[in-house]
């Protein structure tokens, strides 16, 4: 998933376009990674299971009913 896609998936989930400043890219920067989960699954039995289309449906379910609805329960 593109930086783009992932800022249009967050746009689509909260209903606002949000504010894009385009900056080039730093020497820090990481144009693509390749993640092996291999040794994660191996050693851990942990496999990603939640797209981050989901992931981020369900942080914005959250953060709306923890956060922005001004819970006390921090």
């Amino acid at each position: 998933m593109r930086l783009g896609d992932f800022i249009d998936t967050l746009e689509k989930l909260l209903g606002v376009k949000a504010i894009r400043h385009s900056e080039p890219m730093q020497s820090s920067d990481v144009e693509r990674t390749c993640a092996d989960m291999t040794a994660l699954e191996r050693d851990f039995g942990f496999k990603p299971s939640v797209s981050i289309e989901d992931g981020l449906k369900k942080f914005v379910d959250w953060y709306r009913s923890e956060w922005a609805a001004g819970s006390t329960t921090r």
